[in-house]
């Protein structure tokens, strides 16, 4: 009998979900933004527990990474359209964007 627990995610997902989280801790201790804790925090769990969804073969995983990318792309995105700074917007903005390439091609 094989005890040893095996955990298997996406790993572009779980990195995705560490970098939206680190963001958001980021956004707390620098400026004291609660919301942007509380955004980056929940959606970069969103991503990690999506990507152990991916690791085990459910296809729900990746369209549930690829809405969320799509909503993180467009707040950021206008954000930085907005402010014109890369940090934080258009980092997001990029991350978001390459989270939609990748998960779009998952999925066809």
């Amino acid at each position: 009998e094989n005890r040893n627990l095996k955990l298997t995610m996406d790993l572009f997902t779980f990195f995705t979900g560490a970098i939206v989280a680190a963001g958001g801790i980021m956004g707390y201790v620098k400026a004291k933004s609660v919301p942007s804790l509380a955004a980056g925090v929940s959606i970069g769990a969103a991503y990690i527990y999506l990507s152990s969804m991916i690791g085990v073969g459910d296809s729900t995983g990746n369209k549930g990474a690829l809405i969320l990318s799509v909503i993180l792309g467009v707040m950021m995105g206008r954000r930085y359209l907005n402010s014109k700074k890369f940090m934080p917007a258009g980092l997001m903005t990029g991350v978001a964007t390459a989270s939609i390439l990748y998960h779009l091609f998952s999925i066809l």
